[in-house]
């Protein structure tokens, strides 16, 4: 579904999605460089073979869509797990947009793999794999993001997870870029963290007009004893290869996870992020959770040098005057 704000009310809710007669689901939303918008999602419940990643579009504001949807996806069977068919969408400059997922592979659908395709402005390249799980011998490569800078480079995010079998269960987050018009064979792989203890179920990036990449994702509190988790963002000015100190968001003590950064990033107010938080202090994954909202001033970066101290920590506090959190 579809709703615009016009900066009073909300629009009458829309279906966009197109081959839908079982459920459509994990969607994402994005307006490329030419005021078009893009709802990319799938319909894992169709049943194989007819289990797709589609995306369709507006070139009207959203008052009309595609009367056709765009498959993005070349597998028939997303599987059985909820946690496949992730997707993502990054607009970039010239019309251009990367779509990404993960999904179980038809010789194991235990094994579950990270998928690209790339939107030139006109078509789109076609579905590449872009991680490998055989390679690494771990259990899957999941929960991807991504960000196109405005030169066209690429950033790929993605979790790792361990095997059952592994004895010291190993979890990574890794970021893979390229150029535009790279083969993902030539892309550059870093580790922007490891652990043991957390699966790190959520990512979230977006590239400012500076060039400057925003990430967001879930990882273990390092000094908790019950499993509780939370939002850390980070960022490089460089291009990737510098990351600053990974900032916790959100408030101490309460469970985060499902992290979404603003597509807009906004040098006079800052970079906004929505995540899920447990409603009770040290109760990890509790059925109840609450929804928190944190900006982080522009100037955080752009006042930040090499010998300059970290913040380890935004906070929402209560009285704070905040629309959100009142």
């Amino acid at each position: 579904m579809y709703s615009k704000f016009n900066g009073v009310s909300w629009s009458t809710p829309k279906k966009v999605s197109l081959y839908d007669s079982k459920a459509c689901e994990e969607p994402s939303i994005e307006v490329d460089s030419k005021n078009n918008i893009w709802v990319v999602y799938n319909n894992d419940g169709a049943g194989s073979p007819n289990e797709f990643v589609f995306i369709v579009s507006s070139s009207d504001g959203g008052n009309t869509w595609s009367s056709t949807a765009t498959q993005l996806s070349k597998s028939r069977n997303i599987g059985t797990s909820i946690s496949n068919g992730r997707c993502a969408l990054s607009a970039g400059p010239n019309g251009r947009l990367v779509a990404i997922w993960h999904d179980g592979q038809s010789w194991n659908q235990d094994r579950r793999e990270i998928f690209a395709n790339q939107f030139d402005g006109t078509s789109w390249a076609g579905e590449v794999l872009i991680s490998d799980t055989k390679f690494s011998d771990r259990s899957a490569n999941w929960y991807p993001t991504v960000a196109v800078d405005k030169n066209s480079n690429i950033y790929a995010f993605y979790h790792t997870n361990d095997k059952p079998t592994d004895a010291v269960p190993t979890r990574y987050v890794i970021m893979q870029k390229k150029t535009w018009d790279q083969n993902w064979t030539q892309s550059v792989k870093k580790v922007l963290h490891s652990e043991t203890a957390c699966d790190m179920l959520s990512t979230s990036a977006v590239a400012d007009e500076d060039g400057v990449i925003h990430f967001a994702f879930r990882k273990d509190v390092p000094v908790d004893m019950t499993g509780i988790d939370a939002i850390y963002y980070t960022f490089p000015k460089d291009g990737g290869n510098t990351w600053s100190n990974q900032t916790r968001l959100g408030r101490q003590n309460h469970d985060g996870g499902y992290v979404t950064i603003a597509s807009r990033v906004r040098k006079q107010y800052g970079i906004d992020f929505a995540f899920r938080k447990s409603k009770t202090p040290f109760i990890n994954d509790e059925s109840i959770t609450t929804v928190h909202h944190v900006n982080v001033p522009y100037s955080f970066i752009t006042n930040l040098s090499k010998e300059d101290p970290i913040p380890n920590q935004f906070e929402v506090i209560t009285n704070y005057p905040n629309p959100f959190n009142p």
